[in-house]
């Protein structure tokens, strides 16, 4: 179905309305980026501009010469939007943010169209992402992650409307963006494949298998080159993150999570369909089985994200149907109202993952200690660390090394005060704390440097 005038209008001003809301945030909320892994992108970038390659291993994080096997598409991006604007890649990460969020909403409305054909539900569509959390989290960084889903929904508008290999080569740059996009979408193309076949609708089963064909076969180069370094990636428990099912539901926000809820008794009037099933059967599979995984690449908000695009397609779908349901006008309004009620409540401002006080200590550690030292700290400060030429005992890309489980807890051990044992083993230059230091009396080496706020930075006394 194509766009009428009035309907393009519709669903383009609220997809301005989501862009101007994300720039806001990207201009007046976060000075620092709200997710450590911005800086890993930076550095990565920056070693692309300087050096015109790759960077073939990470000479920071212990042990050094960790090979880097993830794939390339999104640092080259970044790198390349620098160059081609002068901006440096601090400033190009939030444009390319603000572009990544419109692509991304254009095409989960573009797709939606197959759902929801009246222009006011896709409007809707847009409203439900927007107050989404999770959304605003990705979309207001710039990582892999974000890059890769910003494709997810053009990978399944091009399935829907049968241009199998177009599909096909959306699908190869998912896979030269991040991983877990890339298998997520094959998995689901796999059972897309599988719901065709046993439903006897072959066309849509043999495109299925093209699209997955072509992007294997575009990505083929890649992961056979790094095969042995991907298959070596170690999975761990990563004690300063929250996986937990809650953190997912909190993510995907309550509005949504309500109206795509009272969407299920009625889904015998919606349009379900192969498509629709796989791209909601295969993700909550993963979220679900998620919940007894002690992997790193399965906290359940990481696999929720997924979900996103068909519960906001559920959500619509079931207000649109209420909506049309109530007689009064006034019924009609106060449902309008409650809607805004709780999509106000629910609004979630994405943070800085630093402060003020961070930045200076930062500013002080680049002052007085010699680049290439280890620095201790927690697992988000490390990547900033590590961005700015310091050496790390956890951090960036840890499933990389085959005890990140054991680096993870020895330091979150010692930052909760409990033991010494990371001083012994990482014998660090410098030790930065975000928080007020605990176990002091494993200092003893250490004495205090700087402070700012809950900030603080010990040195070794002979330093």
């Amino acid at each position: 179905m194509s766009f009428r005038p009035n309907e393009k209008q519709l669903v383009l001003a609220a997809i301005l309305i989501a862009i101007a809301v994300q720039v806001i945030l990207l201009a007046f909320f976060l000075p620092y980026p709200n997710v450590p892994d911005v800086f890993e992108r930076q550095r990565v970038s920056e070693f692309i501009l300087q050096n015109g390659s790759i960077p073939q291993f990470d000479s920071l994080i212990a042990p050094n010469g960790v090979n880097y096997v993830y794939p390339p598409l999104a640092d080259l991006i970044l790198a390349g939007v620098s160059a081609a604007t002068g901006l440096a890649p601090l400033i190009a990460w939030k444009v390319i943010a603000v572009v990544l969020f419109a692509f991304f909403l254009f095409f989960c409305a573009r797709f939606a169209e197959k759902y929801l054909p009246k222009p006011e539900e896709r409007a809707l569509l847009i409203l439900f992402l927007l107050f989404a959390p999770l959304v605003l989290r990705r979309f207001v960084s710039f990582v892999a992650e974000t890059v890769g889903l910003a494709f997810y929904p053009l990978l399944f508008y091009l399935i829907y409307r049968k241009k199998f290999w177009l599909a096909g080569i959306c699908l190869a740059i998912i896979g030269y963006l991040h991983f877990r996009t890339f298998f997520t979408a094959l998995l689901v193309l796999a059972f897309f494949a599988l719901l065709s076949f046993a439903r006897k609708e072959n066309k849509n089963g043999i495109g299925a298998l093209k699209t997955i064909f072509a992007g294997a076969l575009i990505c083929g180069p890649f992961y056979i080159a790094n095969y042995a370094g991907i298959i070596s990636l170690s999975g761990f428990a990563n004690p300063f993150i929250d996986e937990s099912f809650l953190t997912a539901l909190k993510f995907l926000g309550l509005p949504l999570l309500l109206f795509a809820i009272i969407a299920v008794p009625l889904l015998r009037r919606f349009r379900w369909d192969s498509l629709f099933a796989a791209i909601t059967i295969v993700p909550l599979a993963m979220v679900l089985l998620s919940l007894g995984s002690q992997n790193a690449v399965a906290f359940p908000y990481r696999e929720a994200v997924f979900l996103l695009l068909p519960l906001a397609i559920l959500a619509a779908f079931s207000f649109s149907w209420a909506f049309k349901g109530l007689k009064s006008k006034w019924m009609k309004w106060a449902l309008a109202l409650c809607l805004l009620a709780i999509l106000a409540v629910n609004f979630s401002v994405p943070h800085s993952a630093f402060l003020k006080g961070d930045e200076l200590a930062i500013s002080y550690i680049k002052d007085a200690v010699p680049k290439g030292k280890l620095v201790l700290s927690d697992y988000s400060a490390e990547y900033w660390l590590e961005y700015e030429g310091y050496s790390v005992a956890i951090g960036p890309f840890m499933e990389r090394l085959p005890d990140a489980g054991k680096r993870l807890e020895t330091v979150k051990e010692f930052l909760d005060g409990k033991n010494g044992n990371a001083l012994k083993e990482f014998r660090p230059e410098c030790v930065f704390f975000r928080q007020a230091v605990k176990g002091e009396e494993f200092l003893s080496e250490y004495e205090k440097k700087f402070a700012s706020g809950n900030a603080s930075v010990y040195c070794l006394r002979n330093a």
